[in-house]
């Protein structure tokens, strides 16, 4: 199955995989610790959903540490040498 994102509004990413019988998603939310996961059959007779287990949280901590706080652009935090601090390249605020 091809996974299908989706970037909302509010700065969450959705993943979904789409089968013709079954959904299973997993939301990404920008407070890692509220990220989850649902799974759903196409006529609803079996529903569940649940929080991210830590282990999956700690690589989306990880790999948050990679998004500009002002901005939310990924892979954007230089190192300034001159300044030993982070900077986005796309907005210029330093971190």
């Amino acid at each position: 199955m091809q996974p299908y994102f989706q970037k909302l509004p509010d700065g969450s990413i959705l993943i979904e995989w789409v089968s013709p019988d079954a959904r299973f998603c997993i939301n990404i939310e920008p407070k890692v610790e509220e990220s989850g996961w649902c799974y759903v059959t196409k006529d609803y007779s079996h529903l569940d959903s649940g929080l991210l287990p830590p282990e999956f949280l700690r690589l989306l901590t990880k790999r948050a540490a990679d998004l500009c706080p002002a901005c939310r652009h990924e892979n954007t935090l230089d190192w300034d040498i001159r300044l030993k601090e982070r900077f986005c390249s796309n907005c210029g605020i330093s971190r």
